[in-house]
């Protein structure tokens, strides 16, 4: 990741990381589906970073109580995983 992407893309990680602690988790989904986006385009679909925003935006989901589609966003970032 370079440029100003990768560094907004690793400002919106940590603070969706930290509002997600604080309880603002509505606030994290937003930023945890920002930086998912952004990875997608700089580094395609099946770049470790972009498995990690997957499974960072599964696990806000699920604290959301969003359970199936939480599970279908972490079956993308296994997906990821195994193709990268």
């Amino acid at each position: 990741m370079s440029g100003s992407s990768g560094l907004k893309t690793r400002h919106n990680v940590k603070d969706s990381n930290n509002r997600g602690a604080l309880g603002e988790l509505g606030r994290a989904r937003v930023l945890h589906e920002r930086a998912l986006d952004i990875r997608e385009r700089v580094l395609g679909p099946d770049h470790p970073y972009t498995a990690q925003s997957l499974n960072n935006l599964a696990n806000t989901l699920r604290d959301l109580g969003e359970l199936e589609r939480s599970e279908e966003v972490r079956q993308r970032a296994r997906s990821s995983r195994s193709a990268g």
